[in-house]
């Protein structure tokens, strides 16, 4: 999805999409006269999807003051309390001159300035932006991109990158020394030094259990810390070695690390926000307690003293801890006349909190809920699509040859795009679904199924005998072709992280490979008509399998909401998709009749029109929320899982990476 970044601008209120409003009563805030207390209210809350790019909402709050306009200065924040994601990856914060303001990083080059950090016109080369350091006296910062390139702005002089240069392991972490010297840190622990940062050793040509993620200077630039994702800590210079929670492990993947402002101790966090201290960093409380709980932490910056600290999210929030305010984020908008407007590439279906704050008063909390638009396509044998809801028309294959029928699709984890197989392997792409080739060649059986990996790099290609064909980045974890089979296979699914798979047959015997889980079968039992599909939860830690009289059958963690089995049907069943949380699913039959359980809500079906061939398959519109709960923790869900995945894959990580 193309990031958008408009000049914050009113925008008329469109239709909300399913919107429930609850206003509680007007607090009053300080006196500004002895006999006055100011009131700042917020009400009608609407949502719309944007006119220009699709996939972004846009969320607008009108916003009163003592009955009247606003004044200028008013700030509103739409708290993501569950469920809201803005318009882009954060990826990093930096602390301006005197602790009083920060720069937040957004991975498109974008960086928002809170408090009293001053805005800079600094344009990227466009690589995506994977870190940022501020400088020594605050008055400016460095953005580091994937390329290994550096953008130097403010007070921040460039002296070199490494983006001309091979790289043998790519660039994670950028520390400043000084207004124009900063060192470069690639996962293997490799250090380039540019101006007058001094080199003082590194990590590069040796053994290391865990990559290198991120990097810290001491206060006068004549030492460095490195960290590694498990919380391993290597110093050099005049950096001291003060400790790590490498030997008990942590909690998550390390991300982040910064040093006390004096350099006698140092900050290590972990993706789910967990700070562990070392030296005079204390013991540090866990910054999450006050935060929403609900985002992958990506940076910690100092303030002033050493108990004062931020952390930055993924999704853009910082929370403070100390003595600190929050001084804005992501979600804190300016209003423009009466009204302020958020952009988000995407809305969950929980509650958002939303205040206003100026001259010393605070709104009312507004708790307002969205639903998520549902969306999802179906595909006939003739390669013919037809979508509902939010799902796109991307192309379709319909009125064109084929050497044999198509007997399956599978979207990009954005629905940017989507891919079609046929029985003899090929494979049809569309939108932003890349053509990574196709099973060529005799085939032993018949292909019945297709998956695409967690980064759309690549999928994978089931035949009913078991046989597994692998493209792109797709890797190969085994495969059932050559052996025998009770009931030949059906259909396939693949883990969240892309390290596995499911084969199922049609007598519901189910096959797993690679980091795939085996939660159970119905292989052995009798069944009233044979299994035609599976789907898994969000986390992987359970599976679907449907039968083609509608008849559901749940293992693991995916919980059972429903089946059409023992009712009639006009055409049978051929394929299932869950929806994005995991809370409910469609069916979808061969007349293309759509039958919708749990929270998967009805956008329309093909049932009672004729059909040119009949529908083979479907697939969920992904809005694009995706669970990655089981991953890491509890409190690595509801975000973008194209974002998570991109911003971890650039640091040469995943979430098992701890």
């Amino acid at each position: 999805m193309e990031n958008f970044h408009p000049v914050r601008r009113t925008v008329a209120a469109g239709t909300a999409l399913g919107l429930v409003v609850a206003v509680s009563a007007v607090m009053g805030g300080p006196s500004a006269h002895a006999t006055v207390s100011p009131q700042v209210s917020v009400s009608a809350v609407q949502s719309e999807p944007s006119p220009y790019v699709d996939g972004l909402d846009i969320v607008t709050a009108t916003v009163t003051y003592n009955g009247g306009q606003p004044p200028s200065g008013t700030n509103v924040q739409f708290h993501p309390t569950n469920g809201l994601l803005p318009d882009d990856v954060y990826v990093g914060v930096a602390e301006s001159a005197g602790g009083t303001g920060y720069w937040i990083a957004g991975e498109d080059g974008y960086v928002l300035n809170e408090g009293t950090a001053p805005a800079f016109n600094c344009t990227t080369g466009g690589a995506p932006v994977i870190g940022i350091a501020g400088t020594p006296d605050g008055g400016g910062y460095f953005l580091l991109g994937d390329d290994a390139s550096v953008t130097a702005c403010g007070d921040a002089v460039w002296s070199g990158d490494h983006s001309q240069s091979p790289l043998y392991q790519p660039v994670v972490g950028i520390a400043a020394a000084s207004d124009s010297g900063y060192w470069l840190v690639a996962s293997d622990g490799g250090i380039f030094n540019y101006g007058d940062a001094g080199y003082y050793g590194s990590m590069g040509g040796r053994s290391l259990n865990r990559p290198i993620v991120a990097m810290a200077a001491t206060p006068n630039g004549a030492g460095y810390w490195l960290v590694a994702s498990d919380g391993g800590i290597f110093n050099f210079g005049n950096a001291s070695f003060w400790g790590s929670p490498a030997a008990t492990g942590v909690d998550s993947p390390v991300l982040a690390l910064a040093a006390t402002p004096d350099g006698g101790g140092y900050r290590i966090m972990t993706a789910n926000g967990t700070v562990y201290g070392f030296g005079d960093g204390g013991s540090s409380p866990d910054p999450l307690s006050s935060g929403d709980g609900n985002t992958i932490m990506t940076g910690i910056v100092n303030a002033g003293t050493n108990s004062n600290f931020w952390v930055s999210g993924l999704d853009g929030q910082v929370v403070p801890e100390g003595s600190l305010s929050n001084l804005g984020d992501a979600f804190t908008v300016p209003v423009s006349g009466a009204t302020a407007v958020l952009y988000t590439s995407s809305l969950n279906s929980v509650q958002t909190t939303i205040t206003a704050s100026t001259l010393g008063a605070t709104s009312n909390q507004l708790d307002t809920t969205w639903r998520i638009p549902p969306g999802y396509w179906m595909v006939a044998s003739d390669g013919g699509i037809f979508n509902y809801g939010t799902a796109p028309i991307l192309g379709s294959h319909g009125g064109s040859p084929l050497s044999k029928p198509i007997v399956g699709m599978a979207p990009t984890y954005d629905g940017g795009g989507y891919w079609m197989a046929g029985s003899d392997g090929a494979v049809f792409n569309y939108g932003d679904a890349g053509n990574y080739g196709s099973a060529t060649g005799p085939l032993n059986a018949p292909v019945v199924g297709m998956a695409p990996t967690y980064d759309d790099g690549g999928y994978w290609l089931a035949a009913s005998d078991g046989g597994v064909f692998t493209m792109g980045d797709a890797g190969f974890y085994g495969s059932h072709g050559g052996s025998p089979l009770n009931q030949p296979i059906v259909g396939m699914a693949t883990t969240p992280d892309g390290g596995g798979y499911w084969l199922v047959a049609s007598d519901g015997g189910i096959f797993n490979y690679g980091d795939a889980r085996f939660y159970g079968s119905h292989g052995g039992s009798p069944l009233n008509q044979p299994i035609v599909g599976m789907a898994t939860t969000p986390d992987g830690g359970g599976y679907w399998l449907v039968a083609s009289d509608g008849g559901i059958f749940n293992y693991g963690d995916a919980r059972f909401y429903g089946s059409h089995g023992g009712s009639p049907l006009n055409q049978p069943i051929v394929a299932m998709a869950p929806a994005e949380d995991g809370g409910g699913y469609w069916l979808f039959a061969s007349d293309g009749g759509v039958f919708n359980y749990g929270d998967a809500e009805f956008a329309g079906s093909h049932g009672g029109s004729p059909l040119n061939k009949p529908v083979v398959g479907g697939a969920a519109y992904p809005y694009p929320i995706y669970d990655v709960t089981a991953a890491a923790s509890s409190r690595l869900h509801d975000l973008n899982r194209t974002a998570v995945d991109s911003y971890l894959f650039r640091l040469g990580l995943s979430l098992s990476d701890s």
